[in-house]
């Protein structure tokens, strides 16, 4: 394959995804995310923006239909369900091999420009050539357990083979039989993370080594210095290698983590309270609260519908995935008598504060956001009258029990 490889991180066992007239080189995809970002060649904008699988997939990437271009797959436990494009959701054919525990590497193994996979036990290779059956083509035996391991075509004849990283001493093998290195190359520091890619478009793989976003490209076998420096995605990011077209050569990619959620606002001490049923204006209860307010506000509760179950003649506040949500009043009381009011109400939500809600006999108090304030008390059915409501209750499609 034409792509590199995935980041190895110093001193953790990461593999690359691998190459050949395919371009993708070695193992998963490091991180999180269902985001990846791609360019090519190395160091150009991106060109490529996809969404593929699940935030806590395995993520490979290959040149899984001999097409010369490198795409996803994801992996879940010894299943991998692979991508020939870069648009829709649907995996194109799916995968099992090796075991959970494996680690797996991507390469093009036999030259045919169709990159396959391969599993990784100690210092045993287990090569599969096709997409059928369980086992492996053949095996090698190559390094120690402890060795990193990269995968990349190191003299151009369309084969991928193994390389094995001791700190930043690279042994190279250019065949599958023998424990002995072809030759051997020094690169980067003991902590970078490396990439494997054909980054001049000769057909060799060479190393890359990470720093940040910044990629120093090696495009040959001797020397410490790149050819040349690029700046790509973030230092969050994590990194891999593959082309994008069928013209050769290697672009680099990036897997992005989802965005950290946003902090949840600190709690209201004193929120508002969000009345639906009898407590609202002009309903049977609301002599408990008038006059006593210091302000009201007609408003809606998303994700939370209104049942009316038999027998009762008042309404069930029941969580919900509906944005509309139930229609009621925020009701808000001075400071000085704020908790004499609230318990005034829990008295007549028959809700006791120091009993878990499973233990309430009809309502639990809880704070929810409405439109017009971003945290507000609201008296909601425990789990049994849930079930019981929407299995026998009526919903008001209204949202609003005064329409009832």
């Amino acid at each position: 394959m034409r792509t590199g490889l995935v980041a190895v991180a110093a001193l953790t066992l990461v593999l690359s995804v691998g190459a050949g007239p395919a371009a993708a080189k070695g193992g998963e995809i490091g991180g999180s995310g269902n985001e990846y970002f791609r360019s090519d060649p190395a160091g150009a904008p991106t060109t490529v923006h996809q969404t593929f699988g699940l935030t806590d997939d395995g993520a490979l990437v290959g040149d899984w239909d001999g097409d010369g271009v490198d795409t996803l797959a994801v992996r879940r436990g010894n299943r991998y369900h692979f991508k020939n494009t870069f648009s829709g959701a649907i995996a194109n054919f799916s995968q099992s091999y090796g075991t959970v525990d494996d680690e797996v590497l991507v390469g093009d193994w036999d030259g045919d420009g169709v990159d396959t996979l391969a599993v990784r036990r100690g210092n045993r290779y287990h090569f599969k050539n096709t997409f059928s059956g369980a086992i492996a083509n053949f095996s090698q035996s190559y390094g120690t357990v402890d060795d990193e391991v990269l995968v990349g075509d190191w003299d151009g004849d369309g084969v991928d083979t193994l390389a094995v990283r001791r700190g930043n001493r690279y042994h190279f093998k250019n065949t599958f039989s023998g424990a002995i290195a072809n030759f051997s190359q020094s690169y980067g520091t003991v902590d970078d993370e490396v990439l494997v890619g054909d980054w001049d478009g000769d057909g060799v793989d060479t190393l890359a080594v990470r720093r940040g976003n910044r990629f120093h490209l090696k495009n040959t076998f001797s020397g410490a210095i790149a050819e040349k420096v690029v700046t790509y995605g973030r230092d969050s990011d994590h990194a891999f290698s593959g082309g994008l077209d069928a013209a050769g050569g290697t672009g680099l990619g990036v897997r992005r983590p989802p965005p950290a959620p946003e902090p949840a606002p600190a709690p209201d001490p004193q929120p508002p309270v969000f009345t639906y049923g009898t407590l609202r204006s002009g309903q049977s209860a609301h002599y408990l609260v008038e006059g006593r307010t210091s302000w009201e506000q007609l408003t809606r509760m998303p994700y939370m519908d209104l049942y009316m179950i038999p027998g009762y003649t008042f309404p069930w506040a029941v969580p919900s995935a509906g944005e509309y949500g139930a229609v009621g009043e925020l009701m808000d009381f001075p400071s000085a008598s704020y908790w004499d009011m609230i318990a005034r109400l829990d008295r007549y939500e028959l809700y006791d504060p120091s009993l878990p809600p499973d233990s309430q006999r009809y309502y639990y108090r809880t704070q929810r956001p409405t439109l017009h304030a971003p945290s507000a008390w609201v008296y909601v059915a425990t789990q049994r009258w849930q079930d019981y409501a929407r299995s026998s209750g009526t919903l008001i499609t209204t949202g609003d029990f005064t329409r009832w």
